[in-house]
């Protein structure tokens, strides 16, 4: 297994859409394809996302409205690192971008501090830059997608 978390953001991503749709776990079980014993399993952590099939975490991403890349990010499959083979240049750019970020005002608003953006996963990291950089039309890092994928590789080594 990939991640450390086994998918436990992934679980709380389900649980808060569930939550903010009003969707029952039967219905939800029902668009994933899934039991809604096995939906309840994953969703406690007695299971696994690390461990789910390629086809459900896209039906993942289609509930939550993600990229499918995103869910096998979550669910612990694969890693900011792979995809890229210059990791200290991917660093040394991602911390540049979250001191970016950590200057911004939406940095301000949200009281949130350069050894906050620092002290989370490099996943959580990533998804933090991409976020701004959708939400903010900046691009702070360099060909977002090749970068994007270059992460996603190594983790999958």
């Amino acid at each position: 297994m990939k991640g450390k978390n086994g998918g436990g953001h992934l679980a709380r991503r389900i649980k808060q859409r569930m939550f903010f749709r009003g969707d029952r776990a039967k219905y939800v079980a029902g668009v994933l394809g899934v039991s809604s014993a096995y939906l309840g399993q994953l969703l406690a952590g007695d299971r696994s996302f690390a461990s789910a099939n390629e086809q459900l975490l896209r039906r993942v991403a289609g509930y939550l409205q993600l990229k499918p890349i995103m869910c096998f990010m979550l669910a612990g499959k694969i890693e900011a690192a792979d995809f890229s083979s210059d990791q200290a240049e991917i660093r040394r750019l991602t911390e540049r971008a979250l001191d970016f970020i950590a200057e911004s005002s939406y940095a301000l608003e949200a009281g949130v501090e350069r050894q906050m953006l620092y002290d989370v996963r490099a996943e959580i990291q990533q998804l933090v830059l991409l976020l701004y950089q959708s939400a903010t039309d900046t691009r702070l890092m360099p060909a977002t997608e090749e970068w994007l994928y270059s992460i996603v590789k190594e983790q999958a080594d």
